[in-house]
């Protein structure tokens, strides 16, 4: 079962532009913005220093920053929840 390292951000300010933006990182495969968290999928494991300092340069306020592992089907279910909504 694989899994892929996830970035979850607790705060505010968390524009579309913003989410747009980190979406066309090359280190992100994905964001889902849910209840005040950014939930961010990283292509690969490793430094998120320059990310999180991105999100606060953007005018985002950061409570929060803890890395997740999240495996594919965790995702797969999540999504086929969310489109059943």
């Amino acid at each position: 079962q694989m899994s892929r390292p996830e970035l979850v951000v607790r705060g505010s300010g968390f524009s579309p532009a913003l989410i747009r933006g980190l979406v066309s990182r090359p280190e992100v495969a994905g964001v889902t913005h849910v209840d005040g968290q950014l939930h961010i999928s990283l292509r690969q494991a490793g430094q998120t220093a320059d990310l999180v300092r991105w999100i606060v340069s953007q005018g985002s306020e950061v409570e929060e920053v803890h890395k997740a592992s999240v495996s594919l089907e965790e995702v797969f279910f999540k999504l086929v929840e969310e489109d059943g909504e």
